[in-house]
């Protein structure tokens, strides 16, 4: 099956084939293409976002109502500047890709999980983000430490081996 990146491949090596007609289509075959690296479609670093789940106001409200460990009381997205994505809504963790325009992104599932194969997020002028597609309150940009931007920085590069992730891109 081929992925979208293939495809508009083949259709630019064909749009490419055919007559002059084309030759503006032809002249620059990368213009808007998303790019691995960071730039205008992807984050600048790695980027989380969280918020508390189940509609609970605060993590010790929903951790005195659920008090197994395996409820995941807060959920989380961190966005890689590889144009990948980290997600935890439950106890799976997820992940996936993405490109953001303008104030909205658009991911896409890449493994499979509990997630939706594909949603839509839009950001808030104050940086949190809400979506229909992922019920709930709004996403929090958080401010993590030293140690804590680190782990984004390894999780964000170890997605780059991953079989969903090479064939995507």
């Amino acid at each position: 099956m081929m992925n979208l990146r293939q495809r508009n491949k083949t259709f630019m090596t064909l749009a490419c084939l055919l007559p002059p007609l084309w030759a503006a289509a032809c002249s620059d075959s990368s213009a808007g293409a998303p790019s691995r690296e960071s730039g205008p479609d992807v984050v600048a670093e790695p980027t989380e976002y969280v918020r508390i789940a189940g509609g609970f106001e605060t993590f010790e409200a929903c951790r005195a109502a659920n008090p197994d460990p395996v409820v995941n009381c807060q959920q989380s997205l961190v966005l890689c500047p590889n144009r990948a994505y980290i997600m935890s809504l439950t106890d799976i963790i997820t992940e996936g890709s993405y490109v953001l325009d303008g104030d909205t992104l658009h991911g896409q599932l890449g493994t499979a999980g509990d997630t939706p194969s594909e949603f839509t997020l839009t950001f808030a002028d104050d940086g949190s983000f809400t979506s229909a597609d992922l019920p709930g309150g709004a996403f929090l940009k958080t401010t993590p430490d030293a140690d804590g931007r680190r782990q984004l920085e390894e999780g964000c590069k170890a997605i780059e081996g991953r079989y969903w992730y090479r064939d995507r891109f």
